[in-house]
Order: C-alpha cells, then structure tokens, then sequence
C-alpha cells in the first residue's frame, strides 16, 4: 500500500501548528513574464487581464489611463507590475477573478458619508428586471437581496465613491463604482452566463446547501447569497458564531476563510486554513486545511486536508486527503487519500487510496488502493488493489491482492480468497473456503467404484490448485449397502502438456444411519485418502484411476467388506485402516 500513515499524522500536527503564518495564494501573488513596449496604461491593464485571467475594477477619473509604461517583466508577481505602472500608492482588493484598484484620494481629510443607493437590475440580454441579486458594499459585511422592482442600500464612503458587487445564480459577477457626490441611482445589467458553461460547470458538482441538515441550520436569504456570491473570499484571523446567522463575520461569514473558528453550536463559512471547533457542526462551503472537531458533524464542501472529527459523521463533497474519524459515518464525495475510520459506514465515491475501518460496512464506488477492514462487509464497485477484510462479505470487481471474510466475491482474482464461500470469474493464485465457485476455473463431476464404493458421485468446484469436494456414496457392508455424504478437499498437478494429472482428493464422510450406543445415538466415518492419475480423454471427460488410504471408525458390528491392515478397539469404537483402489470417470464443465 502507497500511503504512509506516518506521513499524514506528521502532516496534520504541522497544519494544526502552523496555520497562523499560512496565507491563501490569491491572483495578485501570480508569478508571471510579460514585455511592456510603449503601451499606455489601459493597454496595459488589458494585458493584464487576458494574461493572469481577471477583471480590473476602477475609477477612470483617479488614473491616467494614456500613460505611456516601458518595462520587462520575468517571473515577477502581478501586484508588483501594478505597482510599477500604477505607483506604490495603489491598492488592491481581490473578490474571485475581479480586481479593485484604489488609488488614494486628492483630499487631505476624507470625510465620512452615508447615503442610499437605489435602482433595478435587469438582464442585459432581454431587458427584463432580475429580484433575488445579493448586493453589498466591498469591504462589508452586510449584503442585501434585490426585489422584483429595484434595491436599496445604505453605503458610508470616504472618498466620494463606493465599490458595489452585484451577484446573480447563473449571471456574470458586476463590480461598478459609484460616485455618491452624484445622483445615487444606479441601474445595473447583469450579463447571463452562456448555458454551455452552466452545463459544464454543473457536472459532478454537488453543494454543501443542497444538505437537508445545512438547509435546517441556515435561513433562506443566507442560502440565497451563497447560491449567488461564488467567486467573493476574505481571510480572517478569527470567527466566532452561536448558529451559522449570528456570527462575528455577519451575512459574509458564507465567503471568509477562517484561522481558526468557534462555534458554540454551529458555524457557516467560506472555508478553514488552521483549526475549527464547533459544539454541534462544522459546515464550510469550501476547503478546509487543518484540524476540524466537532459534537455531531463536519461538512465541508471543497477540497479537505489535515484530520477531521465528529461524533456524528464527517461528510466531504470533494477530495479528501489526511485522516477522518466518526462515531457513524465518514463520506467523501471526491478522490480519498487517507484514512476513514468510523463505528458504523464509510464511503468514498472515487477512486480510493488508503485506509477504511469501520464497524460495519465499507463502501467505495471506484478503485481501492489499500486496506479495507468492517466488522460486516467491504464493498468496491470498481477493483481492489491490496486487502479487504470483514466478518461478513468482501465484494470487489478485480482483486489484486487478499480478501478475508465467510464470503468473498470477485470478478478476477490475483491473489487470495480466504473464506467459508468465494465466488469468483477467474484466479491466480488460490481460492481457499469450504465451497469456492470460479466460473472460468475448475468443475468436475465424478462417477466412481470402489473397494469400498459400489457407486460414488462427487462435485468438485474451485481451482486446480485446490478445489471442494462435496461427495455421496452407497457404500458396501456385510449387511447391506448404506448411503454416506461428505465433504473433503483436493489439488491437481498437471504434466505431458496438461493430459495428464496427479489427483489427490480428501474427502470425510458420515454415514446416513444412526447407531445406537451406550453413550447415545452415533454414526460410522470414513476418511478417504485418493492419490489419482489421470487421463484427460476429450476437451470434456476425463478417466482416473488410482490408490485410496481409507481411515473406518465405526460404532458397530457392521463391516466394510475389505481386509483391514491396522485395527484399533476403543471404548469410542473401532478403528479400522487399509489401502484400497478407485476408478472414476469424470465430467469436466
């Protein structure tokens, strides 16, 4: 098995240690080499933004946009080439693949204002006016939901200009700017997004607010924002919430990616980069890095690196990388690399590499690398590549490797079956159980006589290398033949090109009639030892012939007619062994 469980336990005691000094990459941190020859300053953005894949947000009025720049630039960041066109004074704000700049203002003195901002959003294609758009003031935490006629929002600014951000479900993110000295209606045109990238984007894209449970915790306008603001992230040292809506990032907590977080029942945010508990559930709409505890649930909805508990369950809707433990459930929707460890089920939708433990029932859609052990049955859809181990069933398409459970299932099999039933296509290697079925392997019936056997008919199903044997007989005594049934094992050793074979069969029969006895109610045993050589006559029948060690422990006067060569009395019985002969003719499916 490849993953290294040392590696993941020193890995998450990193992250846990670590997270204050971890910062998220964000596009302005983007190392890039671009040539800069005579090119003004909107020329510039331009390229820019076809170059790092962004948008630039700004005030016309605060930049000269016809200045000239020269420059040559390899891998530099792009905020240090914004720097070196724009001046050291500019700033910037990232909100997904939208950049603010800000250059400071011309007043000494920036005076504080509020005021209202009003108008109606519309589709730019149709004209039609659009409710439900979450709008809000860059740099707060207070969004507002637009209705079927306009929206209203109250704004504080101190440069005479605000930053509005107007999100849609299935619209273009719009950034505009706002002069608030100037009339304060603003209508705004949201450009749909084309369908085919809606399609696109939908494929295996399951959210954390489709959750009933994370349905049940939040409010319907929060859930409404987080449909609408998908590309908006903020960092923050510190969050703390009672219940997902009040909470120490407001409406926004849904877009902040927390160091560390607390909450007391549960908590709603953007994603952990460092250490997250929460008294009921952990929810996080993207991707969690670090340690996550929580009484009931963790939910995260992006990518999860680092240790999560729970006592409940553990639910990842994208890959999982590092250690899950749960009182019941631990799900990961994506790839899992790690560990699963829960008292009752665990579930990996993709392809698997690691370790799953549970109480009960592994499950894992795609292909499993590594070990999975369940007090009742392993599930794989896809194949297996190292060991399935239950109390119950192990069941897998292709194995390669050991499956150890009363049953086990498997298409092709390279490796081992250990096991009461085992079920497979084909095997390399061995199919070892009290009754092992493989389809392209090896199935026989038998027709016998013997010094012992007036007649003997046996099943043979398994492999070569070892296969069942489930036998009846009518056996010859002085009295009368009596009927016997048994069961034994045997293995065959081909040779001359595979048309012949040594056959050595064991079988242990009982006898169908009860003896009455001083101590109870019996029955006579006999143990076969069969040493076979064996002509293979058509692609079909087979001809055997060969010697028989038999082992008759018997409770009675009732005799085999034979000449005993050993004979044992005891207060059990009478013990009686001889060599005999067989011959069969066999039937091969």
């Amino acid at each position: 098995m490849i993953v290294s469980y040392k590696s993941i336990f020193l890995s998450t005691l990193f992250l846990l240690f670590s997270f204050i000094i971890n910062a998220q990459t964000n596009a302005l941190d983007k190392k890039i080499s671009i040539t800069l020859n005579h090119t003004t300053t909107k020329q510039a953005l331009k390229k820019l933004e076809e170059k790092c894949g962004v948008y630039f947000t700004y005030n016309p009025s605060h930049i000269n946009l016809e200045k000239v720049v020269n420059g040559e630039f390899s891998g530099k960041s792009l905020k240090f080439i914004l720097k070196f066109i724009l001046g050291e004074e500019a700033v910037f704000k990232q909100l997904g693949k939208n950049i603010i700049i800000r250059m400071p203002s011309n007043s000494s003195k920036p005076t504080s204002n509020k005021s209202v901002i009003y108008g109606t959003v519309v589709n730019a294609n149709t004209g039609d006016k659009i409710e439900n758009v979450s709008v809000f003031q860059v740099d707060t935490k207070k969004p507002i939901l637009s209705n079927q006629e306009s929206y209203s929002l109250e704004v504080k600014d101190k440069e005479g200009y605000v930053e509005l951000s107007f999100n849609k479900k299935d619209y273009k993110d719009t950034i505009v700017i706002v002069q608030t000295n100037s009339p304060t209606q603003t209508n705004i045109q949201l450009h749909p997004i084309p369908i085919d990238s809606l399609v696109k984007d939908s494929v295996n894209n399951v959210k954390v607010e489709n959750i009933t449970l994370v349905k049940s915790l939040t409010n319907t306008d929060q859930l409404t924002h987080s449909e609408n603001i998908t590309n908006y992230s903020v960092n923050q040292f510190f969050q703390a919430s009672l219940i997902p809506f009040i909470s120490t990032n407001g409406k926004m907590n849904a877009y902040s990616t927390n160091n560390f977080s607390i909450n007391l029942f549960a908590g709603y945010s953007g994603g952990v980069n460092g250490l997250e508990l929460g008294g009921f559930a952990n929810i996080n709409r993207n991707e969690m890095e670090g340690v996550q505890l929580a009484g009931a649930c963790n939910i995260v909805g992006g990518e999860m690196d680092g240790f999560q508990a729970a006592g409940v369950m553990n639910v990842n809707l994208d890959t999982m990388r590092g250690v899950q433990a749960a009182g019941i459930l631990n799900s990961s929707i994506g790839t899992l690399k790690g560990t699963q460890l829960s008292g009752v089920v665990n579930s990996a939708l993709k392809d698997s590499k690691g370790l799953q433990g549970s109480g009960s029932l592994n499950l894992a859609w795609g292909d499993f690398n590594g070990i999975q052990l369940s007090g009742g049955m392993n599930f794989t859809r896809h194949d297996v590549d190292g060991f399935q181990g239950a109390a119950a069933v192990n069941y897998a398409r292709d194995v390669d490797g050991m499956q150890l459970a009363i049953f086990n299932r498997a298409r092709n099999l390279k490796g081992l079956q250990l096991g009461l039933v085992n079920v497979s296509s084909s095997v390399k290697g061995a199919s070892i159980g009290l009754l092992s079925f493989v389809k392209n392997g090896y199935q026989s019936i038998d027709l016998a006589t013997s010094d012992v056997y007036s007649a003997n008919l046996s099943f043979k199903t398994g492999t070569t290398r070892f296969y069942n044997i489930i036998n009846f007989g009518a056996v010859s005594t002085s009295e009368k033949n009596i009927f016997a049934a048994g069961y034994g094992l045997g293995t065959q050793i081909p040779f001359g090109k595979k048309k012949w074979s040594f056959d050595w069969d064991n079988t242990f029969n009982f006898f169908l009639r009860l003896i009455e006895t001083p101590t109870g109610n019996q029955v006579n045993f006999l143990f076969n030892s069969d040493l076979f050589l064996s002509r293979v006559l058509s692609e079909h029948f087979t001809f055997r012939t060969g010697v028989t060690f038999n082992s008759y422990l018997r409770y009675n006067d009732v005799q085999i007619s034979f000449i005993p060569s050993e004979r044992v009395e005891s207060e059990e019985g009478i013990t009686e062994e001889w060599l005999g002969y067989k011959v069969a003719m066999a039937y091969r499916f």
